[in-house]
């Protein structure tokens, strides 16, 4: 490979990670906190489903609705902190953001 060529591949690399393709792909600050809210309100009634079910099954009324709900509440603050942690990682492995906002 030649030093050009090295030099468009890695161009090519920034520009996928750049602020302005971020913008293009159409994911807003408040579709992300939509998303955010969706994973957990999905794992809290995922857990109050299965903890109603496990109850009726074995017949131990809010013991394991409450247990099963604490745990969906677990579940669903670790999707959102997976997809906190992408989001503030891509930002992070791009160089050409910091020199762009001065520091």
């Amino acid at each position: 490979m030649t030093p050009e060529e090295i030099k468009r591949i890695v161009e090519e690399k920034r520009a996928i990670h750049s602020p302005k393709s971020a913008k293009s792909k159409g994911k807003s600050g408040m579709s992300e906190a939509w998303d955010y809210l969706a994973d957990m309100i999905a794992g809290v009634l995922v857990g109050l489903l299965m903890g109603y079910w496990i109850d009726i099954w074995f017949g131990t009324k809010p013991i394991m609705l409450v247990l099963c709900m604490i745990l969906g509440s677990a579940s669903g603050i670790m999707m959102m902190m997976r997809k906190v942690n992408k989001h503030s990682t891509t930002d992070t492995l791009n160089p050409d953001l910091d020199q762009e906002n001065g520091t």
